[in-house]
């Protein structure tokens, strides 16, 4: 059995404006990856898209570390297959523990990490919003998450083939634009003198 084994990361990240729905699952020896994101969609009379973000909140919990872990570092990327490359969209470092641990834990959740923009403004409604009245447009995002428990020196806590792990989920999205309805009714009063 080994010593050194990782035992369970998860997450879970929600989009909120308008979009979708992912999940991933990854088991390996090391480790047990789980991300996904809640279905979400938008409808108005304009289609339009101003902003397509998740909310992540999971867990890291690792043991028996040769290394003691100090802290943490969660990247997000994303891409819209066939239309953008990919592109980094959150990376950051958290500070878990002045002293290191080799067994603990990292919780990341919306209070600690924030709202993590995926697009937004003009090229948020070019990728996913519905132009024309009536029109429904289904887009598909990909996730790519990454985790790495950093060690006091700020590089990867050994073992470092344990210390880094991600995987990639997919985020089906929809954004409608309802179609223009005009109702009209009258009455015409007769009259004569």
């Amino acid at each position: 059995m080994n010593r050194r084994r990782l035992v369970t990361a998860l997450g879970t990240g929600i989009a909120t404006v308008s979009l979708g729905a992912a999940s991933l699952v990854r088991r390996g020896a090391a480790a047990n990856v789980r991300f996904s994101a809640g279905r979400v969609r938008l409808s108005n009379d304009s289609g339009d898209v101003e902003r397509v973000f998740v909310r992540p909140t999971g867990r890291v919990r690792w043991r028996n570390f040769d290394q003691p872990v100090t802290g943490a570092r969660l990247t997000f990327r994303a891409t819209v297959p066939g239309r953008t490359g990919w592109k980094t969209v959150h990376d950051e470092r958290y500070a878990l523990f002045e002293e290191g641990k080799t067994t603990g834990r990292f919780r990341y959740t919306p209070e600690r990490v924030g709202e993590i923009t995926l697009y937004e403004g003009t090229r948020a409604n070019e990728l996913f919003g519905a132009e024309r009245d009536g029109e429904t447009r289904e887009e598909t995002v990909r996730i790519a998450v990454r985790v790495t428990l950093l060690a006091a020196s700020g590089r990867p806590a050994r073992p470092t083939d344990e210390a880094q792990f991600g995987d990639v989920a997919t985020l089906a999205t929809t954004a409608v634009n309802e179609g223009a309805t005009v109702s009209a009714s009258g009455r015409a009063n007769g009259g004569i003198e």
